[in-house]
């Protein structure tokens, strides 16, 4: 990561001044085969020989910033505030030192909407719980039919709720959950 760090300052070094003899190239092989002769870009001076390693620069730091920019989104909430989680994203209990993460859902067996069914089923959502910088997994069991549910972690109450709710016919994607959550004390 610092020799890229380095490389990226030698290409971005722009001189204040016209140059008229080759400029140094500190990453140029020299070979019989190749414009890159000991360590100079020939045919090239002045700003030009600096110049032409920018695209190539923007370039690198484009793909690297991209790469940074996958960090799951992550709100924030109180306790006793309801709040709403995609798959794969996280809330910060503000003052109770804890972040929820929604990690998926393990099951969705909930009677779709329409049909008359013999058991209500059951959905299954796995969260993680980081409190004091150590993870917890737990799984929030909700029963079908049912508007909210509960379950305990140490001194909090988790009130949640998985949605959609199954229809006859239609499936649920994984990216299409949501859960409702609401810690209290």
């Amino acid at each position: 990561m610092i020799c890229g760090f380095l490389f990226l300052v030698e290409i971005l070094r722009i001189p204040t001044e016209d140059m008229e003899e080759p400029v140094p190239c500190n990453f140029c092989v020299s070979s019989e085969h190749s414009s890159m002769r000991d360590g100079y870009r020939e045919g090239m001076t002045g700003k030009m020989a600096i110049l032409w390693w920018i695209p190539l620069a923007i370039l690198v730091i484009s793909i690297l910033m991209a790469g940074c920019s996958r960090n799951p989104e992550v709100f924030t909430a109180g306790t006793g505030e309801m709040f709403t989680l995609g798959t794969g994203q996280s809330a910060l209990i503000r003052g109770e030192d804890m972040v929820i993460t929604f990690d998926e859902v393990t099951a969705d067996s909930r009677c779709p909407q329409g049909v008359v069914c013999i058991w209500a089923g059951e959905a299954r959502s796995r969260i993680t719980i980081t409190q004091g910088g150590i993870p917890h997994t737990l799984v929030l069991v909700q029963p079908g039919l049912s508007e909210n549910a509960q379950e305990t972690f140490g001194l909090y109450t988790l009130t949640h709720r998985l949605s959609p709710y199954p229809r006859e016919g239609e499936a649920i994607a994984p990216n299409q959950y949501r859960l409702t959550l609401m810690v209290t004390k």
